[in-house]
């Protein structure tokens, strides 16, 4: 008889989790973090792109191979957290600002920062941007020191 592994998959800075069920646990670790990720863009409706993975167990923190079979590394219902590192290509021109017209800035005071502005940066289509009291105030830190 063939055990059923139901794996409860946390994105890395999403407060959500995916229950992704294994039919026979020959599924790979690989393969948990592409359903976690694609069920993550269907429900918020992101563009998907080509993305690597880390996958670690939550209970002692160990990396996860993504080859592995879930039934060799995982237990039933023993929770993963992935996290996602975007491809970069040669041609990859997403991260040149004078051609991304759909990059936005987030502008970081030291006062302000929210968690949803850490989530924006973490999609990778923000940029940091400091305003020239942060830099003055860095300024006198450095004299300090």
């Amino acid at each position: 008889m063939k055990m059923i592994f139901r794996i409860p998959v946390t994105i890395l800075g999403v407060q959500e989790k995916f229950l992704i069920v294994c039919r026979d646990g020959q599924e790979t670790v690989q393969w948990l973090c592409e359903i976690a990720y694609q069920r993550y863009a269907e429900k918020h409706k992101t563009k998907t792109v080509n993305y690597c993975f880390v996958a670690r167990r939550i209970t002692d923190g160990s990396l996860l191979s993504l080859d592995d079979h879930v039934e060799q590394v995982l237990a039933d219902n023993e929770a993963i957290e992935i996290d996602t590192t975007k491809h970069m290509n040669d041609d990859d021109d997403s991260f040149n600002v004078a051609t991304d017209e759909k990059r936005h800035v987030v502008r970081l005071d030291g006062y302000h920062l929210k968690s949803s502005d850490l989530v924006r940066l973490g999609t990778g289509d923000y940029q940091i941007e400091l305003p020239d009291e942060t830099w003055t105030a860095v300024r006198k830190a450095r004299e300090v020191i």
